[in-house]
């Protein structure tokens, strides 16, 4: 079954909400250098310094630049599963991630078949005919 989930990461800067960005899954490295997917641009983050990893709702998240760069719930991290309750620090960045699932569709009920028509009332027969 193919992977139906979304992530989405939810982006502060000192305390500021500064966007949002929704990720399919896959790899992603997030860093100051614009060829990152996710551009935290700020001199206290590194050109790559992490590698985000999005694969059937779960989130993992590697520090590659700096060591004690990237922190999750105030701890710094070498490799990490990160959860929705958890707060990621990149330099001035905080990161709140949150996976949304996609339900499946629901199948359509077929349409009730509509109520049978009354049967017609029976028809008199005429009244003999007198002498």
């Amino acid at each position: 079954m193919a992977d139906s989930s979304v992530l989405q990461i939810v982006i502060f800067r000192d305390g500021t909400l500064v966007g949002t960005e929704v990720f399919m899954p896959g790899a992603y490295t997030l860093g100051s250098d614009a060829g990152c997917e996710l551009v935290l641009a700020d001199a206290a983050v590194a050109s790559a310094q992490a590698v985000l990893a999005f694969k059937e709702g779960r989130v993992g998240l590697e520090n590659v630049g700096p060591s004690g760069a990237v922190q999750v719930n105030g701890q710094a991290i070498g490799r990490v599963e990160v959860r929705s309750i958890d707060d990621v620090a990149i330099g001035p960045f905080l990161l709140k991630f949150k996976v949304v699932g996609q339900k499946k569709p629901v199948a359509a009920r077929p349409a009730a078949a509509p109520a049978p028509a009354p049967a017609p009332a029976p028809v008199a027969a005429p009244p003999p005919a007198g002498p």
